[in-house]
Parts: structure tokens; C-alpha cells; sequence
């Protein structure tokens, strides 16, 4: 059974985000644990009337976190997942990175609308991806809940994954029938140069339709802006490497700018591989 963890404000957002990933992950069987995260004592205020704010919060939470479990359940047409619910005193991506040390899940969820946006600290939904080890799915606030059909992986040259942190993505395929594009971005266009090979990720997803498709643009970041400037895609994937918390701060990565407000669901691959870990997973043949 998938394990996956789902940040909500109980928003139509949040319900969305719910609404998505119930529909990608087809008939398979989940436990989701819906979590919301609140700030409890306001620094300005006395003691006393903190533990009234805090005790209001909190009713107020599992009045709404039950509304929540019950919407589930209505979305659960099959009647095959289960419902977990946390309350904590804490920032969403805080909780999040807390709990993702404390449990094994498979996947962290989140809504996004694209507010809250800090030009230093980002928001909720970049906090998630840039500090929680996790593979995480970030949901638009708009998002097409048709079925799952063209997914686009971004790969350039310094993009490095171990290949069976890719099995979740693979599996979210096979289940939906899709097609894998590999935006294969390269930064200059020479006529004796090829694109990046990539029979490595043709082998690991054999049996799935890979396209592959060389774009050249200055980084990665315009490569995937080009593609979906002119082409439709039903999700975004791109690799997140484990970074400190100043290496994010002060070069935030790929991932972090997309999920900030993403035009279409953001799959982030949480990666702790280095280049020797790649190397030994390469196909020879």
C-alpha cells in the first residue's frame, strides 16, 4: 500500500491537489494521511490569550479536517484508501520535513496558487520541495483532472538521478498509460555535437512509450519554458538533489522556481545520488 502524505488548508486547492492524485494513482490502494499545519501563539499576545487563541485553532481544525476526511471519502468512489488525519503547531514545510523523517512515505502532496510568494523564502509549496526528502507532487490550483497521458521529465547535463529513485514515476505510468517525453535540454547547438545519449532511461523505462526531444536554450529552466510555450504536457517531472539549507537559499534549483506557481502538476524527484552512484548503474551493451 502507497503511503502518502497530503498538506491541506482545506481550500479548494487542497481538494484539487486531493481530487489529482486520487485519479493518478488509479486502483491502487493508498493510506493518506491528510495533515494540516498552523502557527499556534503569536508572539505579541500574553499567555493567557494565546492558549484561548491556540484552543480555538484547534477546534476549529477538526471541525474542518473532518469536513476534509469526509469529502475524501466521497471522492473514494472505489472505496479503497484509507484516511489518516495530523494536527500540528508548526509551518506546513516544517511538519512536513519533520514527519518525512518519522514515516516512509512514498509521496508528499500539496496545492498550489502561486501566493504567499517571498522573493528570498518562496512559499509553501517551494519550502516542500526544496527542504522535505521526499518525492513530491505539487497540484496547480487550476489543474486538469483529465487522465494522465503526456509527461515531460527535464534531463540536461547535470542532471543526476540513481535510476531506481525514478520506480515511483515509473510505476505512476505504467498505471496511467502514458507517454514519457525526455526534454533533453542541451546549451549550445553544434553540428558535431549529438544530444545527450539516453538509452540508460529507454532501458529502465522499457515497455513505455520515451520520446526523446533535444531542445537548446541557455539552461533548464528556458528549455522547459520553450517546450510548454509551444507544446501541452499533463506533468512536469524534474530531479531535486539534496541540498543544505544554504546551498537552497542561495541557488535555488529548478524545481524550487517551477512549484513556486507551476502551470501544470510539478513531480519532483528527491535525489541523494552523486555521480559515482550514477556511473554504477550505467547500461552497457
Amino acid at each position: 500500500m502507497k503511503r502518502i502524505l497530503l498538506t491541506t488548508d482545506f481550500s479548494v486547492v487542497s481538494e484539487n491537489a486531493l481530487r489529482y492524485v486520487v485519479g493518478l494513482l488509479g486502483n491502487h490502494a493508498c493510506e493518506f494521511t491528510f495533515l494540516h499545519a498552523y502557527y499556534s501563539f503569536p508572539s505579541d499576545s500574553s499567555t493567557e490569550a494565546s492558549f484561548s487563541l491556540f484552543e480555538a485553532i484547534y477546534s476549529r481544525s477538526k471541525a474542518n479536517m473532518r469536513q476534509f476526511i469526509s469529502t475524501a471519502e466521497k471522492i473514494d468512489t472505489r472505496q479503497i484508501h484509507t484516511f489518516k488525519s495530523l494536527l500540528l503547531p508548526a509551518s506546513p514545510a516544517g511538519a512536513m520535513n519533520f514527519l518525512s523523517y518519522q514515516h516512509d512515505f512514498d509521496l508528499v502532496v500539496a496545492g498550489a496558487n502561486g501566493k504567499g510568494e517571498d522573493i528570498f523564502f518562496g512559499n509553501m509549496a517551494t519550502d516542500i520541495v526544496r527542504y522535505v526528502p521526499a518525492n513530491a507532487i505539487i497540484v496547480p490550483e487550476k489543474v486538469n483532472l483529465s487522465p494522465l497521458r503526456s509527461v515531460v521529465m527535464a534531463v540536461d547535463a547535470q542532471t543526476m538521478c540513481s535510476f531506481q529513485e525514478l520506480s515511483g514515476l515509473k510505476a505512476i505510468l505504467e498505471k496511467n498509460g502514458a507517454t514519457l517525453i525526455l526534454l533533453n535540454v542541451q546549451k549550445h547547438k553544434h553540428q558535431d555535437k549529438e544530444p545527450l545519449p539516453t538509452y540508460d532511461y529507454h532501458f529502465f523505462f522499457k515497455g513505455i512509450t520515451v520520446i526523446d526531444y533535444p531542445i537548446y536554450a541557455k539552461n533548464l529552466e528556458d528549455g522547459i519554458a520553450k517546450y510548454l510555450n509551444f507544446h501541452e504536457a499533463d506533468m512536469l517531472v524534474t530531479i531535486t538533489r539534496q541540498r543544505s539549507f544554504l546551498e537552497g537559499f542561495f541557488n535555488r534549483p529548478v524545481s524550487t522556481k517551477l512549484a513556486s506557481n507551476p502551470l501544470v502538476p510539478l513531480m519532483s524527484i528527491y535525489s541523494k545520488s552523486t555521480a559515482e552512484v550514477i556511473n554504477k548503474e550505467k547500461v552497457s551493451f
